[in-house]
């Protein structure tokens, strides 16, 4: 048996059965065993057939962070359908975040939709606060995480989602290192690069923070 297969096979008999499995559960399982690659095929695999609506919101960044921006079109509109204020805001976010990203929103725009989200979750307040800070720094506005990273980290230790927390770390990390590397502190910005470059399947990503190091 292959490892796809393997992988496949272990997702029908969850769903076939009715059992619930979350994105972080599965992605835990498929990494013990698969490469990068497979991995992000086994995901987009889960998210299309996934039925919870919180694998919904996991899997928006986890494709967003991973550079499968196909993906998380995908899922903010599946949020976006959901009945759960939750999942809705969330699919604001990350498409204020990919409009961005594809020139279809200047900064300050994108900062007023996102001021305009309700929040309603220690999970929310982290993508806002996150989304924004990397705006603020496409407008060289780089002490803009000095004034939230508290914050944040309080909120953080809230997420009960281990694979949405390491996600936000993750941005975390790349903002820091950012932030660290042009305050000219570079051992403490080497030190954020490489947490990055280890917790994401993003080859571009590894390569854009190598290349810094």
């Amino acid at each position: 048996m292959t490892i796809k297969k393997w992988g496949r096979d272990m997702l029908d008999s969850y769903l076939s059965q009715g059992r619930s499995l979350y994105f972080h559960e599965y992605i835990s399982l498929v990494s013990m065993n698969c490469d990068e690659k497979t991995v992000i095929e086994m995901a987009k695999r889960f998210c299309d057939q996934t039925m919870i609506e919180d694998n919904w919101i996991v899997g928006m960044e986890f494709f967003y962070m991973n550079g499968n921006m196909r993906e998380v079109d995908k899922l903010i509109e599946r949020n976006k359908q959901s009945g759960r204020d939750s999942n809705q805001s969330f699919a604001t976010v990350y498409q204020v975040m990919v409009d961005l990203k594809r020139n279809l929103l200047s900064p300050p725009t994108a900062i007023e939709l996102l001021d305009s989200v309700k929040i309603n979750s220690p999970a929310l307040y982290c993508i806002v606060t996150l989304a924004k800070v990397s705006i603020h720094y496409s407008t060289h506005q780089f002490a803009a995480l000095g004034y939230y990273i508290d914050k944040i980290n309080q909120y953080l230790n809230q997420i009960n989602n281990p694979l949405l927390v390491t996600l936000y770390k993750v941005r975390m990390d790349a903002l820091l290192f950012i932030y660290y590397w042009k305050r000219n502190e570079l051992i403490l910005g080497r030190k954020h690069a490489f947490r990055a470059i280890k917790q994401t399947f993003h080859l571009q990503r590894k390569f854009i923070a190598f290349i810094h190091l």
